[in-house]
């Protein structure tokens, strides 16, 4: 242990902003492109379907399972499941981080319809 460096330099305070940006960059750049891919498509869906989302569990439940069931990709075929896997991890990590809801160990109405791909 190093008794010269002053307390204060060694052991520096954060500040809720900085510590916040840690935490925003502990995912790898993969894990930031699925969540971002994951997003864009739902939001995508939900702008389609004129949904509005709110902080609803039980909304937010209802409006997972139509999507996991109409999504498709540009052409019009449906997603392969690795890439419904894939979509669904990426929203769970969103929505995890954002709205501190597991989407799929949650015990609720949400892994009911998130369920099927698994």
């Amino acid at each position: 242990m190093d008794m010269d460096v002053p307390y204060d330099v060694k052991f520096q305070s954060l500040t809720d902003e900085k510590l916040q940006g840690f935490v925003a960059e502990k995912d790898s750049k993969s894990t930031k492109s699925i969540i971002r891919g994951a997003v864009k498509v739902f939001e995508e869906y939900c702008t389609a379907q004129r949904v509005i989302m709110d902080d609803n569990v039980e909304n937010l439940a209802s409006i997972l399972g139509k999507f996991y069931i109409e999504v498709r990709q540009t052409n019009g075929e449906m997603y392969t499941k690795t890439s419904m896997i894939s979509i669904r991890y990426g929203l769970q990590r969103h929505f995890q981080n954002t709205h501190d809801i597991d989407i799929v160990k949650d015990k609720s109405e949400i892994t009911l319809c998130i369920c099927k791909f698994s």
